[in-house]
Parts: structure tokens; sequence; C-alpha cells
């Protein structure tokens, strides 16, 4: 049987009451992200980043604790040091991290504009080694986009939202912030005249 999107329908998400679960979602805590924005508008060429990714209830996924894996990169190519790499991964069982949470991966396209080339898709469909996986890809400018990949036991391919979590503000922060807001900014009040009637 040939599919035919005209006639048989395009693949969709399915969504809200419909759907038996939320849809995914890759959640950054604030010092993660900024930790992230520096690393990616600190660089003009490429470079790699991985991170830690636990699955939360429903769909959401959390990202923490970035590492950069040994590689090398250019201006327009990026790629893993097979020869360092599982002895870089020795490393971090020995810090107490689990690899098996090592489910993020992220590189960059320096000054160009972000997008999964067909490189980085032919990374993904043959370099990864567990179930599922978040793939990023940004530039410069920290224009990111972000994928969902599960291998099995269905494998499909989703594009996901970023969700950055909300900065704390200490008490500190706070009044001082507000004292420079009040400073330069005057509230007026309007004035009502009030006329009687009989």
């Amino acid at each position: 049987m040939i599919y035919n999107p005209e006639a048989h329908g395009s693949p969709a998400l399915i969504t809200g009451v419909d759907a038996i679960v939320s849809p995914p979602t890759l959640f950054v805590g604030h010092e993660t992200y900024r930790e992230l924005c520096f690393y990616f508008s600190s660089m003009e060429i490429e470079f790699q980043v991985m991170g830690f990714v636990k699955k939360d209830e429903g769909n959401m996924f959390s990202l923490s604790d970035l590492v950069i894996p040994p590689h090398s990169a250019g201006s327009i190519h990026t790629e893993i040091d097979q020869d360092k790499f599982p002895g870089w991964l020795d490393e971090l069982e020995k810090a107490g991290k689990d690899i098996q949470d090592l489910r993020f991966q992220g590189h960059s396209h320096g000054m160009l504009s972000a997008f999964f080339s067909p490189e980085d898709i032919d990374t993904i469909r043959n370099a990864y080694g567990c179930d599922w996986m978040v793939s990023l890809v940004g530039n410069k400018t920290c224009d990111f986009k972000v994928r969902l990949d599960v291998f099995q036991p269905i494998p499909i391919s989703l594009r996901i939202p970023l969700m950055v979590g909300q900065q704390t503000v200490s008490e500190e922060e706070a009044a001082s912030w507000s004292q420079k807001l009040h400073t330069g900014h005057k509230a007026t009040e309007k004035k009502f005249l009030w006329r009687k009637f009989t």
C-alpha cells in the first residue's frame, strides 16, 4: 500500500482532552539555561555539549548538569573523539553520575542558522545507543531547536518545546531593583472633580 498524504491525511500529534498524556516538553532550569546560553553565545564555531535528562511525570523531560564531551570542531563540523569518549564516560561514573541519564546532545552551528542538517539527522539515526534521546541545535544568538527521538518500542521523532524555569530573586535583589524602578518611575494620580447635582 502506498501512503498518500493528500488522500490519507498527514500524521499529527493529538493534544488536549483527546490525548492520553500531554505532549513532551524539555524543561531547563534557569541556571542551566544561563550556562547553555553562555556556551552558545561564546562560540563562533561549532561545538558539542551533553547533559543529563530525567523523565518526570507525564511527558516532562528535565535537563540538568551540562557536560562537555571530548570532541573536535570547526566552522561547519564537530565530531566526538571516539578514542577519548569511553574514558570520559568512566570519569563521569567515578564522579557519581548515572550515564544512563546522559540523554541530551546539543551542538552549535556557530554563526549560521539553527536547523538539523542531514549530517545531524544521520547522527541521530545511527549514533545513539539508547531507547530515546533529546537533541538540540542552536547558534551564537541562542536560537534553539529541540527534538525528541524515540527509538523503541515505537520509533518516532518529535519537535518539542523548550521551557525555561523562572529565575528566583533574592530579597536583596528585589529591594535594590524596586528602589531603582521607583526612582525612575513617577506614578501619576488622576484627580477627579466631583460635582454635586441637585
